[in-house]
């Protein structure tokens, strides 16, 4: 696909996670009170995270049907990455409909994941540095496999817990060194 001896590259294209990504992933100690997508309407990029909805339309019944109805017009033009449930191999074909060589992957539900303050700020509906690391760690593995099914072309970024400072670090230097990850990002909020 490369283009007059150029390769194409989207440095931010996003996937879309599944919905029990954490509960398939996350370290035994927190599965009990991992993440969970929420899955209102096709394409609902929402999370509860310790009983708090965050993300795409909130809740708000107004609003998740505005979004059911503006994502309903677009589903078409999705509908071979949702029969194939958004996997590898749907991120492929769109890349190479649109013409793209290699990519680094973001999230989609994975931005809201971490969008609440720590527990030492708010309280109970706040993360504990912890907690918040090990729903990082989750995603990075799950992103690891994804991106296995082509390491030619597919590049993960890592999520990154600012609950915890120093896990975080040592979190950076896993998804460069051993998960071969090419960017890292956070959620642009205060912790702490």
């Amino acid at each position: 696909m490369a283009k007059n001896g150029f390769k194409i590259l989207d440095s931010d294209m996003h996937i879309v996670e599944p919905p029990d990504l954490w509960q398939r992933y996350i370290a035994p100690a927190y599965r009990d009170r991992a993440p969970i997508g929420m899955d209102r309407y096709p394409r609902d990029f929402g999370v509860t995270v310790n009983g708090t909805a965050i993300g795409a339309a909130d809740g708000n019944p107004m609003r998740v049907k505005a979004k059911e109805a503006d994502l309903a017009a677009k589903n078409p033009r999705y509908l071979f990455a949702i029969q194939r449930k958004w996997d590898p191999n749907s991120q492929i074909q769109a890349m190479d409909a649109e013409g793209i060589d290699i990519t680094v992957l973001f999230p989609t539900r994975g931005l809201f994941v971490l969008g609440l303050d720590s527990a030492a700020t708010v309280g109970k509906k706040g993360l504990e540095p912890e907690f918040a690391a090990a729903i990082a760690h989750a995603y990075n593995d799950w992103m690891y496999d994804f991106c296995s099914y082509d390491r030619s072309r597919l590049y993960g970024a890592g999520m990154i817990a600012p609950h915890d400072i120093e896990g975080s670090v040592g979190e950076i230097r896993r998804c460069v060194k051993d998960l071969g990850f090419k960017a890292i990002f956070l959620l642009p909020g205060c912790v702490n």
